[in-house]
């Protein structure tokens, strides 16, 4: 049995190595010729373009280039371009939406982005595997093992710089954009990816709530980089985790989402580590998104902030709970011989609030919330090839939880739409809105906290496919489904059908999950008919 190694962190580590501080411009150019004077800008005076050549060259005009190399059929990214610059990028925006250009479209700052693992000066000492027992046995990841553990999906981990070949994560990658890293600045990454894909069953070390699903690992991130994320489609990702976050919305990356989710992809995000995560933003003189895209109504520092991926359109945003222990009222402790004075017991079960009556102490909470996952204290993958295991904090670990349940979710049924995903794990979260400490956060941790069990038996049943009401006998073909009923009286609630298999029909019916013959169903003389059940066969495109 392994011990936990669990890290503490004083100091903001991963805004050395990740933030983005701005430095380009994004715009849309409609204009092959508009797009080529800015290109070879030193001839600007000569095509009476001197404003904009005034504006290019006081900005240290660096470069310009095409954000996307391929056609996309969406004008506004197939005419995607970065301006990058050493100016003052506020000022170079403005500066070029004053020009009032026809040819100019669109002319938006390049997102500030940070990671959101968060440091903490709490951590439990002498802790053991049965950390992990309590984060997934919250959401009940262990009763849905016991429908399905043949996990056939896949996951892109995305916009993580650095990732570490852990032993207990390198037997479910199935893709890495850059060879493997040990060093400090690689802990982010692989915690998050074992939270997403770590291998489960192995007698060693950590599960993921998926349990075994594949990863693909990239460091560029796929809300922002297109042809990585057609990448992550071609390598059959249908998920895609980012445990990075923005307070400044972009329309480009809201259309890349769009793209993505058009395709089949279900996008999950972190939905912010709270008011000491979103204070990094004020280094960036950053004013916030409250309710929605453009009120600007919030200073960060509320831990309200709508944070972008998470809180685009069709992205999961996930925010944390926390899952030690049971439900109450936090008890100050003054016991010294027990060493406790002026503790509080912290991380109540289901409570978003890491210490209770403090919401400071809270990850993001608003309106934009879909679910809630385990978030505090959470055990994950460690980069430390002598301290292979940790704590961690934050919802980059709570949303790949998320996402790995989710690949579960499709390899149950794997036709489900990134709609159909969000509206199970939604309809079947457990309501933390009845706890007394959560009252204050009403409307704002959406629909609840992930119940995997439950979501999984939703899913098995989720747009079954009832073979009924058939007006003709079934002659030679194939019927497919993620579940097939034939026959009459399929349910009380539907109307009564019928199948007849012609003589000297061959029939095949096909399911993932289970076929059932009802009275009315009828196989004639001399025909033929199979009932082929494969968990692993795929129902629909």
């Amino acid at each position: 049995m392994k011990t936990l190694f669990t890290i503490f962190i004083l100091f903001p580590i991963f805004i050395y190595s990740q933030n983005k501080e701005n430095s380009s411009v994004f715009l849309t150019i409609s204009n092959e010729s508009k797009l080529n004077v800015i290109i070879n800008h030193t001839n600007l005076k000569a095509d009476n373009y001197t404003k904009l050549d005034s504006i290019l060259n006081v900005s240290n005009f660096i470069s310009i280039e095409k954000a996307i190399d391929f056609k996309t059929g969406i004008e506004k990214l197939d005419n995607w371009y970065i301006i990058k610059h050493n100016g003052n990028s506020k000022e170079f925006r403005n500066n070029l939406i004053e020009l009032n250009d026809n040819y100019l479209l669109d002319i938006e700052l390049a997102p500030k982005v940070i990671n959101l693992a968060s440091s903490n000066d709490y951590f439990e000492v002498n802790s053991s595997p049965l950390l992990e027992n309590r984060a997934l046995n919250l959401i009940n990841a262990s009763k849905a093992w016991d429908i399905r553990k043949n996990n056939t999906a896949v996951i892109a981990v995305s916009g993580e710089s650095e990732y570490q070949g852990h032993e207990d994560l390198i037997s479910n990658v199935n893709y890495q954009e850059y060879i493997y890293s040990s060093s400090p600045y690689s802990f982010h990454g692989t915690a998050v990816a074992g939270c997403a894909g770590g291998v489960t069953n192995n007698n060693l070390g950590l599960a993921s709530a998926g349990y075994n699903p594949k990863v693909l690992l990239y460091s560029s991130s796929l809300d922002n980089q297109m042809s990585k994320l057609i990448d992550a489609l071609n390598r059959g990702a249908k998920v895609v985790t980012i445990s990075q976050g923005s307070l400044d919305y972009n329309s480009y990356y809201q259309s890349i989402i769009d793209y993505g989710y058009n395709l089949g992809v279900t996008f999950v995000a972190g939905a912010g580590n709270g008011p000491s995560w979103e204070n990094q933003f004020l280094l960036y003189n950053s004013t916030c998104d409250k309710d929605n895209f453009g009120d600007n109504l919030s200073l960060p520092g509320s831990g309200e902030c709508l944070v972008y991926p998470a809180s685009f359109n069709h992205v999961i945003s996930v925010t944390s709970v926390s899952h030690s222990n049971m439900y109450g009222v936090p008890v100050y402790l003054n016991i010294p011989s027990a060493n406790l004075l002026g503790y509080y017991n912290y991380l109540w079960k289901d409570v978003h609030e890491q210490f209770t009556g403090n919401a400071a102490s809270s990850h993001n909470h608003n309106s934009k919330i879909d679910i809630c996952a385990p978030g505090y204290s959470v055990p994950a993958l460690y980069y430390d090839i002598n301290n292979k295991y940790t704590n961690v904090w934050g919802t980059s670990f709570a949303a790949p939880m998320v996402a790995s349940a989710i690949s579960l979710i499709l390899s149950v049924n794997p036709c489900l739409t990134p709609d159909d995903i969000e509206y199970i794990i939604k309809t079947t979260a457990f309501n933390i809105y009845s706890i007394t400490e959560n009252q204050s956060y009403i409307g704002k941790l959406g629909a609840g906290r992930l119940d995997l069990f439950a979501a999984i038996n939703l899913a098995q049943t989720y747009k079954a496919n009832y073979i009924q009401n058939i007006s003709f006998s079934l002659t030679n073909q194939i019927i497919k489904g993620h579940t097939i009923i034939v026959g009459s009286s399929v349910t009380s609630s539907t109307p009564v059908g019928a199948v007849t298999i012609l003589s000297g029909a061959d029939i095949t019916f096909n399911s993932r999950q289970y076929i059932e013959l009802k009275p009315g169903f009828e196989a004639q003389q001399n025909s033929t008919f199979y009932l082929n059940v494969d968990e692993n066969f795929i129902p629909c495109p």
